[in-house]
């Protein structure tokens, strides 16, 4: 996973029951002019769904409106 496509995921976006990610690559423009928005699904472990749902849980405790996953911009992440 890119690090671009990991400080833009939305917490909508964790299929919990599948155990999945779901990536919204990018939008195209075909040539007749639809729009076409690619996806990706990237599965993920018991263990590493069990740690997204404590972070969640634990995240509870600040004020944040969002709806990202991790609250962070790309110049933060090393």
């Amino acid at each position: 996973m890119r690090v671009n496509e990991l400080i833009n995921i939305r917490t909508q976006d964790i299929n919990f029951d599948n155990r999945a990610i779901v990536i919204k690559v990018q939008k195209q423009r075909k040539k007749d002019g639809k729009v076409v928005e690619r996806r990706r699904v990237v599965p993920i472990d018991q263990g590493t769904l069990d740690m997204i749902k404590e972070y969640l849980e634990w995240r509870k405790q600040f004020p944040y409106n969002g709806d990202l996953l991790f609250p962070i911009i790309r110049q933060r992440v090393n």
